[in-house]
């Protein structure tokens, strides 16, 4: 082996090694997040989840619940129970804006 093929072995042995270690940096770097990740959400679960932002979330998406905005729309205005399901959506998203219930996004 001459000693230019012998720098250029040494080189690319050096960059592969180099290369290595920086995979298996970033390797543990996105295990310890996702551990952290699952750790929040573990944690999460075990409060139940009982806030009442959660709460009034679910009673906006349960459509047969007597507590939902849902089914206060359609108490306040019984006509639009015959209407097809496009026309009560828009007649409800209408609703909502009135009644100031629609998120406001920033």
């Amino acid at each position: 082996m001459t000693e230019s093929s012998a720098l250029l072995m040494n080189s690319l042995l050096g960059a592969i090694a180099i290369l290595l270690l920086l995979g298996l940096w970033i390797g543990a770097r996105a295990v310890s997040r996702l551990g952290r990740i699952e750790k929040l959400l573990g944690e999460g679960r075990k409060t139940g989840g009982s806030t009442t932002e959660t709460a009034a979330v679910e009673a906006e998406i349960a459509p047969d619940s007597s507590d939902s905005a849902f089914a206060r729309f359609l108490e306040e205005r019984p006509d639009c129970r015959n209407l097809s399901k496009s026309e009560q959506a828009s007649a409800y998203r209408k609703w909502r804006k009135q009644q100031g219930l629609n998120w406001v996004s920033r």
